[in-house]
């Protein structure tokens, strides 16, 4: 039996995984406020694929995890666990 993704793939891409083993929802602490709109950044050229004048006139900053605001929700891994691989 093998373990089909959301989207009907047979893989699980990695970057995947990686959000999930850095979700604190995983183990039962939904996390707000994870980011914050600020002034936006000068870009010395566009992105690629994107026109030259953006329609936003804002850039997107993390916010420092000691600033989050966490919700309990249900847990899905263990709290020990989910520790252990914050710290490898």
């Amino acid at each position: 039996m093998s373990i089909i993704t959301r989207t009907g793939k047979k893989c699980w891409d990695r970057s995947v995984i990686w959000g999930m083993l850095k979700n604190p929802a995983y183990k039962g602490q939904a996390a707000f406020g994870k980011t914050k709109v600020g002034v936006k950044l000068q870009h010395i050229r566009p992105q690629r694929h994107s026109c030259e004048q953006p329609k936003d006139n804002y850039s997107i900053y993390p916010v420092e995890k000691a600033n989050w605001i966490y919700v309990k929700v249900p847990n899905i891994v263990n709290e020990d666990v989910f520790d252990i691989v914050q710290n490898n």
